[in-house]
């Protein structure tokens, strides 16, 4: 993909995801199925479909959606720090490690993973080891937006 194309194809991404945060989610779905259907962005796309899925309160439908993120590209630390967070809303506190330590794996410095494992250990007792996540990823975010 030349750089034109893959700078309107992100573009549109981040049209969806502004759409998705305002809470125009029929909007931003159209925009995320589109990307898909051309091939485009297709795990991000996937992934943002799960994120609009946890909005609407349907659990199961978000865990597909960040499943075929994976599955389009396993190396995208996102869907497993959304599975990681997931599974820790429904209790599954050894799986929503799991996912995240893995989302680690692939980019560790990925703020939302570092974020979520701080909210489990806080979630379980473990004061120290939650600040000193949180705190990493407040860290990272700032290292990331001075980055853009």
């Amino acid at each position: 993909m030349n750089n034109n194309k893959l700078q309107a194809k992100t573009t549109e991404l981040n049209k969806g995801k502004k759409l998705l945060a305002a809470g125009k989610y029929a909007e931003a779905e159209i925009i995320f199925h589109n990307l898909i259907h051309l091939g485009d962005m297709v795990s991000e796309a996937w992934n943002q479909l799960g994120i609009l899925e946890v909005y609407r309160n349907n659990s199961d439908e978000a865990k597909l959606f960040f499943e075929r993120s994976i599955a389009a590209d396993p190396r995208n630390p996102a869907p497993y720090s959304n599975l990681g967070a997931l599974s820790q809303e429904e209790g599954d506190w050894e799986k929503a490690l799991q996912y995240c330590q893995h989302s680690l794996e692939l980019d560790p410095s990925y703020p939302p993973a570092l974020h979520n494992l701080g909210v489990i250990y806080r979630k379980r007792g473990k004061i120290w080891q939650s600040i000193s996540y949180l705190k990493k990823a407040a860290k990272a975010d700032f290292r990331r937006s001075r980055r853009k």
